[in-house]
């Protein structure tokens, strides 16, 4: 009975650590916890001081399943491993804190980067609330022309007896489809675009094809560029500020982001650095450079590996990149509006000239034929 008592607990733990994903829960939790071990107390201590202060049921359930293995002899980052609290690359901050003493500088870390990546989420989301916005008005615009004003136009103009342009006769034959089978083809049309998008941007074995198209378009090129150059900044700084060695602290950045392209660059500085090259040597041997990272902070970082200031030089970056990234945020909207006017404008003109141009062709021939009788009766 109480084996099955148990197995029920551990059942709602798993459900109510998926709530611990929103941002309020996740920031007490760690703040409280990184401000106490900074205060010398121990994981232990600090744990059941926050069991007892919390009145959040899921935080409560996570504490306390947490604290029981410590007391177990779990180490804090595999207790937390365990519930999918973190992404891979902070926790990895948990476990070099662990096992080097640091524990309470890295938990702060960790803190701030969650702040970080936080911030830049809403900046981008609301950059692109109004586009998503205009899209969607789009889109049921668009249903709507097509399930019930092109059939009936298809019908008008099928009856008249012109010839009709072939932008007309495109028109009135997807009209046609469209009243046979328009309630099917349009549902089936907005689910392959879903799954067409998340296969290509969001499923982790095939996302790398939209980071290649990503890479293609300037706009969304120098966001990801900016972010990632900032992050790597505010990380790299960081992380030497706190005794990392500078391979060790790529090495983290390598598993830190999601853009393979960074991924890779962050992989082949480590190699490098593990080699013995410098950041100059290594900056010099890779091709197309350019494209990852801007000569300026390039040379930020050469300068300040000879001046032995590197760790304030990957600061100063992280924090002038952070300031280009929330500008060019702020843009997106300014830029994406006129394209998406642009295309709403084609899509207007292309159904006016489909509906205009058999009425000239109409009134043309009303006018042949007026001509004509006016010329018979004026030969009787």
């Amino acid at each position: 009975m109480k084996r099955q008592k148990r197995n029920k607990k551990r059942v709602n733990l798993s459900f109510l650590t998926v709530e611990l994903n929103t941002k309020t829960e996740k920031e007490f939790f760690f703040e409280n916890l990184a401000q106490m071990l900074s205060s010398g107390i121990s994981v232990v201590s600090a744990l059941e001081a926050l069991l007892e202060e919390t009145r959040n049921k899921s935080i409560n359930f996570l504490i306390s399943e947490v604290k029981e293995e410590v007391e177990n002899g779990l180490t804090l980052w595999k207790s937390l491993e365990k519930r999918k609290v973190l992404p891979s690359h902070l926790l990895t901050l948990v476990r070099v804190g662990e096992e080097s003493g640091n524990l309470a500088k890295n938990l702060a870390i960790v803190i701030e980067q969650q702040n970080k990546d936080r911030e830049f989420s809403s900046k981008l989301r609301s950059a692109s609330l109004y586009p998503i916005i205009v899209l969607v008005l789009l889109s049921v615009v668009a249903s709507a022309v097509a399930l019930f004003i092109l059939p009936r136009l298809a019908s008008v103009y099928s009856s008249l007896k012109v010839e009709l342009p072939f932008i007309t006769t495109l028109l009135i034959e997807l009209g046609r489809f469209l009243e046979l089978y328009g309630f099917i083809a349009l549902p089936l049309f907005f689910m392959f675009l879903f799954l067409t998008i998340y296969v290509i941007f969001f499923n982790k074995k095939t996302k790398i094809i939209g980071q290649r198209i990503i890479f293609k378009i300037k706009l969304t090129r120098n966001i990801v560029t900016e972010t990632e150059i900032a992050r790597m900044g505010y990380l790299m700084g960081t992380l030497l500020k706190s005794g990392f060695t500078a391979a060790d602290a790529l090495q983290l950045l390598g598993s830190s982001t999601s853009f393979y392209i960074y991924k890779e660059f962050y992989n082949y500085l480590f190699d490098a650095i593990q080699n013995g090259w410098s950041f100059k040597q290594a900056f010099f041997a890779l091709k197309k450079i350019n494209r990852i990272i801007p000569l300026y902070p390039r040379q930020m970082i050469i300068s300040g590996e000879q001046s032995g200031k590197l760790a304030e030089s990957f600061i100063k970056i992280g924090e002038l990149f952070e300031q280009k990234n929330e500008e060019t945020s702020k843009n997106i909207g300014a830029i994406i509006e006129p394209i998406l006017l642009i295309i709403i404008w084609l899509g207007v003109a292309a159904i006016a000239l489909a509906v205009i141009l058999p009425i000239y062709s109409l009134i043309g021939d009303l006018t042949n034929i007026s001509s004509g009788q006016t010329t018979v009766e004026s030969n009787k």
